[in-house]
C-alpha cells in the first residue's frame, strides 16, 4: 500500500515492472493498465493497444507501450487517485508521476492515445497505422500539445513518421516553420511519411493585418486561437489575416504528400507587391546616396531550414540587394549588416529576409530566374540546347532598367546555404562577351 495524502492521492515509490504469466505482485499489465495492491486498475484519459491484441502490429507496439510506462512509473514516485469503474469492470484512477506528465509523454511518443477507438493495426493498403497520424477532423494539439505550450519567441515543432508499424516522434524549438529535405535527411523520416506540428504565441498591442504564406509539398491546416483559417482544400496559398489586439495561439498541421520535402508558413507585415516600373520610382524618389546593388539568384536554399546567409561585402554606401529565387527562401543577414533596401523576388510566396538591420523591403511582381554565370549551351543531335535563357549579362540591364543603378557584385548558383559574392568588373564583363563569342561559334557548328 502506498501512503495517503490529504489531497485524496495514494503515493507509492516501487518498482513496476511489466507483469509476466501468471501476475505476481504489483506490475503493469499493459500501456495503460496496472495491477496495484491486488486491483486491476485502469489509468484515466490513457488507451493503449493491447498485449493479445488482434495483428501481430498491435502486439508488439503494446509491450513497448508497457515497457515505457513501466520505466516511468518505476523511475520515481507516483500517485493514484480513484475516479470509479472504467470498462471491464477495471477500476479506474487518475495517476501522476514525478518526472512530468504522464499523459503527454506516452501519447506524445505514439504509445498511447487519449481516444479509446484507436485502430493500432496496419492498414492492408497503405502500411500505416492509424496512431502515427492525427486525425483530420480534431486538433493535433490534443496529441501533441497536451499542456497547451505556445512559446512566444520559438515554434514548438513535432516531426512525425506516418507510415511503418511504430511512430517516429521527434521534438524540438525552431525559429520558423520551414522544412526542406529529401530521402531520410531529416531526423530519418523518409520524406513520402512526413507530417509536423508547430504552435506558437503571438501577441500584439494593436489590431494588426499579417500576411500569411504557404509554400508546401503536401497538405496544410492553419489554425488561429484554435479556428480553422487555412485548409488543406484551399487553393490560395497566400492571404491577409486580421489580429486583434491581445496575445493569439498558431498552429500548423502539416503532411507531406510528394517524394521530398518543401514546406514554408511565414507571417510577414501585409505584402503587396510592385512592378519594375514602379520599382524604379521608388528607388530614385529614396534619393540613396551612390548606393550599391548587388544581386543574389538562386533557384532553392539547400538548408533544411529554407534559409540562405548573407554573406555582404563591407562598403560604406548604402547597399541596395535583389534577391532572387525560385523556392521559398529565408534569407538572412548578418546581424551587424545595414541595408538600406532589399528587394524580394520569388516565383513562390513566403520568402522573406531577417537580421540585419533592413531599412526598407520592397516585392516585386516578377523574378529574374539568373541563377547561372552563362547559359550553359551545348551542341545535342545538331542543334544547340541552352539550360538557361539569360546569363549575368542579361540579369545585369535587367537589374539596372528595373532599379536605375549598376550591378556592383553578384552570386548565382542552382541552390545554396550561403552567398559569396563576387565584384561585377570589366574582367567578368569580357568572359561573359567571350563566353556569347564561343555559343554563337557552337551554334554555328552544331549542325555541320
Amino acid at each position: 500500500m502506498g501512503s495517503m495524502d490529504t489531497g485524496g492521492y495514494e503515493t507509492y515509490e516501487i518498482k513496476m515492472p511489466v507483469c509476466g504469466n501468471p501476475v505476481v505482485g504489483d506490475c503493469v499489465i499493459d500501456g495503460n493498465t496496472l495491477w496495484l495492491d491486488g486491483t486491476r486498475i485502469a489509468i484515466k484519459g490513457l488507451h493503449a493497444p493491447k498485449i493479445n491484441g488482434r495483428c501481430k502490429a498491435e502486439r508488439i507496439l503494446a509491450r513497448i507501450s508497457a515497457e515505457r510506462l513501466s520505466e516511468l512509473l518505476s523511475a520515481g514516485t507516483f500517485q493514484t487517485a480513484p475516479e470509479g469503474m472504467g470498462l471491464r469492470a477495471r477500476a479506474l484512477s487518475t495517476v501522476n508521476i514525478s518526472s512530468g506528465d504522464l499523459r503527454v509523454i506516452m501519447i506524445g511518443e505514439g504509445l498511447a492515445d487519449s481516444q479509446p477507438d484507436t485502430p493500432w493495426c496496419v492498414d492492408s493498403e497503405t502500411g500505416s497505422a492509424a496512431i502515427n497520424e492525427p486525425r483530420a477532423d480534431e486538433p493535433w494539439r490534443e496529441r501533441f500539445n497536451a499542456r497547451g505550450e505556445f512559446p512566444k519567441d520559438a515554434f514548438k515543432a513535432v516531426y512525425f513518421s506516418r507510415n511503418g508499424l511504430f511512430p517516429k516522434v521527434v521534438r524540438e524549438y525552431s525559429d520558423a516553420i520551414a522544412v526542406n529535405y529529401i530521402r531520410r535527411e531529416f531526423h530519418n523520416i523518409k520524406a513520402n511519411s512526413f507530417a509536423a506540428y508547430w504552435a506558437t504565441a503571438l501577441v500584439f498591442d494593436k489590431p494588426t493585418m499579417k500576411t500569411i504564406s504557404v509554400s508546401q509539398s503536401g497538405n496544410s491546416k492553419i489554425r488561429i486561437n484554435g479556428d480553422v483559417v487555412y485548409e488543406p482544400k484551399q487553393s490560395t496559398s497566400e492571404f491577409v489575416y486580421e489580429f486583434p489586439a491581445g496575445e493569439h495561439t498558431f498552429e500548423v498541421e502539416y503532411v507531406n504528400t510528394w517524394h521530398t520535402v518543401g514546406v514554408n508558413v511565414t507571417l510577414q507585415d501585409e505584402v503587396s507587391s510592385v512592378t519594375r516600373s514602379e520599382l524604379s520610382d521608388i528607388i530614385s524618389e529614396a534619393s540613396f546616396e551612390n548606393p550599391h546593388l548587388l544581386y543574389a539568384g538562386l533557384y532553392t536554399s539547400s538548408n533544411r531550414d529554407n534559409s540562405v546567409k548573407l554573406n555582404l561585402p563591407k562598403t560604406d554606401n548604402p547597399l541596395v540587394l535583389w534577391l532572387d529565387s525560385y523556392e521559398t527562401t529565408n534569407w538572412i543577414a548578418p546581424p551587424e549588416s545595414d541595408v538600406a533596401l532589399a528587394v524580394i523576388a520569388s516565383s513562390s510566396p513566403g520568402t522573406t529576409i531577417r537580421g540585419g538591420n533592413i531599412g526598407q523591403i520592397i516585392h516585386v511582381d516578377k523574378y529574374l530566374g539568373v541563377r547561372s554565370f552563362d547559359r550553359k549551351c551545348k551542341c545535342i543531335n545538331g542543334r544547340l540546347y541552352c539550360e538557361y535563357k539569360r546569363d549575368l549579362a542579361d540579369a545585369s540591364d535587367l537589374l539596372t532598367e528595373a532599379t536605375g543603378l549598376n550591378l556592383k557584385a553578384y552570386h548565382v548558383a542552382y541552390k545554396g546555404g550561403e552567398t559569396d559574392f563576387v565584384a561585377y568588373d570589366e574582367d567578368v564583363l569580357e568572359r561573359l562577351r567571350q563566353k556569347r563569342t564561343d555559343d554563337l561559334a557552337l551554334e554555328r557548328s552544331c549542325g555541320t
